[in-house]
């Protein structure tokens, strides 16, 4: 179902795409883990001098380099939130130049939940130098293409596709392109209801990891943003066993949760109404509740 404008003047239709923000990290933790499962590097095993030396950056802190993907995809890392190099300006326009910078500034080493951004450029540059291959191209030949998915990509801040719904935004802006990995794909809400299906151990979906590592995924290992759950590798659970991820940036509202009772559903805003995740949810329950048979 849509419903609004896809640009002034024209009716969005259903399959049409939309910004997904941080919705964009279920994409990112799914391969990074599948490549975890082919041995290609260990969960707890240190990757940030890797990362660097990928970057082509030199050495960084014992701090630093000791920062692995477990600690990356659950926001355990050290790093800080740094919104003013996504959303401010500065480094934006490149998200490698992001995860470059985090790794220069560095991890101060806790291993309490901070939620940031780089964490999950930074992992966006770790799939890279495993796989030899550009990011958003190692996410589409190992997650999306098995899923049937054509259309998902990353996004731009400024220029607006036919086939996506336009997101106001301020001039001179590029957090699309800051975020990357961690909130710059744009999809439509198909497309992010087959991927969190395939992280659902309980759906009939192909899963690009085994059930062991979607449990592991959606066990939270520290408080997160949706009241009575936490936060896993990638995954944030309600506390009603709900599964999924929120996501907003600029003009861009989007939630998708997996429930125990296996519905899966997903709701993209253009716009900042509604304006939250327990608003987003709200609207989506009245929704389920009146469909039909």
């Amino acid at each position: 179902m849509a419903h609004g404008q896809r640009v002034p003047g024209e009716e969005v239709q259903p399959g049409q795409l939309f910004r997904v923000a941080s919705l964009s990290k279920l994409l990112t933790a799914a391969v990074l883990l599948q490549l975890v499962e082919e041995g290609a590097v260990g969960l707890d095993e240190p990757v940030g001098q890797l990362v660097a030396d990928q970057l082509d950056i030199g050495p960084v802190s014992e701090r630093t380099a000791a920062v692995t993907p477990r600690r990356l995809l659950s926001h355990t890392s050290g790093f800080g939130k740094d919104r003013s190099r996504y959303f401010g300006g500065g480094l934006g326009k490149d998200w490698r130049l992001n995860a470059a910078a985090g790794l220069a500034a560095g991890s101060s080493g806790s291993t309490g939940f901070v939620y940031s951004n780089t964490n999950y450029v930074i992992a966006g540059v770790l799939i890279e130098a495993l796989t030899w291959q550009f990011y958003p191209d190692a996410v589409t030949e190992r997650l999306l293409a098995p899923l049937g998915i054509d259309g998902a990509r990353l996004g731009s801040t400024q220029s607006v596709g036919v086939d996506e719904v336009l997101h106001r935004s301020d001039h001179n802006r590029s957090y699309v392109e800051a975020l990357g990995p961690a909130g710059g794909w744009v999809a439509s809400a198909a497309d992010i209801a087959l991927v969190l299906d395939s992280l659902n151990a309980s759906s009939g979906s192909w899963h690009p990891v085994s059930d062991e590592m979607l449990a592991l995924m959606a066990d939270p290992v520290s408080p997160g943003p949706l009241p009575g759950g936490g936060y896993g590798l990638g995954l944030m659970r309600a506390g009603d066993g709900s599964i999924g991820h929120t996501g907003s940036i600029q003009q861009t509202r989007a939630m998708a949760m997996a429930r125990p009772d296996g519905t899966t559903w997903v709701i993209l805003v253009n716009g900042t109404n509604p304006d939250s995740p327990a608003r987003l949810q709200a609207v989506m329950e009245r929704a389920l509740a009146t469909r039909g048979p």
